[in-house]
């Protein structure tokens, strides 16, 4: 697999919410748009004059957050859904229908001021 990107976006809805799927269904939609726009923005700094990544894709994907509480991992499917939409939006990923997704075990890191998402992107061959 040839790396094409590492990106680092936010995990949280707020300052206080990680979007998780215990909350992302009980979130009010106008609250998903800001959340859903937030990304995109992000997103549009590394994806500049419209690069389109290949079809195939890998992503590798690791959550860090601030602190040692326990979580679940797999909760965090919200924030790679919305990723992977902003991705399609956004028209640098045509469509996400041949990804796939790798993810790692979290770590912790106390000099974060907010959970983050670190993902490797990877053209499968």
């Amino acid at each position: 697999m040839k790396l094409l990107k590492t990106l680092v976006l936010p995990m949280m809805m707020n300052r206080k919410r990680i979007m998780t799927i215990n909350n992302w269904s009980s979130v009010h939609w106008a609250t998903k748009s800001k959340v859903k726009n937030k990304y995109k923005d992000l997103l549009k700094n590394w994806f500049l004059d419209g690069e389109v990544l290949p079809a195939d894709l890998h992503f590798d994907v690791l959550p860090v957050y601030k602190d040692k509480r326990r979580r679940d991992t797999i909760n965090i499917a919200p924030s790679l859904k919305v990723f992977e939409d902003c991705l399609v939006e956004l028209g640098s990923l045509v469509d996400d229908d041949n990804t796939s997704f790798h993810l790692r075990a979290k770590q912790c890191d106390k000099s974060l001021k907010e959970h983050e998402l670190r993902i490797k992107i990877y053209e499968r061959k």
